[in-house]
């Protein structure tokens, strides 16, 4: 499915390159597709209702118990509200550096 990209990772390894930080990649990025199969398996997570894109990040996150991190206030009260292990990017990199943040999953990032 990554055939038709230029990138020099997607023709040496078959997949597009993560995010670039600091000179590295430093996570793996999987894209997923908002289709029947998604709506089937996601569609039932129980999260509080908040404007469409941060929904998605919030039951991802939920569903596949990976910690969230964002900047948007209201994503970080609402996957509170619903169990989801949501921080912004200044204090997960405090505790991912103090070892109190497992090393896989790295974290599911919103914006």
């Amino acid at each position: 499915r990554w055939r038709n990209l230029k990138w020099p990772q997607v023709e040496e390894f078959g997949w597009p390159p993560g995010p670039i930080i600091s000179g590295s990649q430093s996570m793996v990025v999987e894209f997923i597709h908002i289709d029947a199969q998604f709506l089937e398996e996601y569609g039932s997570v129980d999260v509080p209702v908040i404007k469409a894109m941060d929904h998605l990040f919030l039951v991802v996150a939920k569903k596949n118990n990976l910690p969230l991190v964002t900047w948007d206030k209201q994503m970080i009260a609402a996957g509170a509200e619903c169990g989801v292990n949501v921080s912004n990017p200044t204090d997960w990199m405090q505790q991912k550096q103090r070892g109190q943040q497992s090393n896989a999953p790295d974290a599911f990032s919103a914006r």
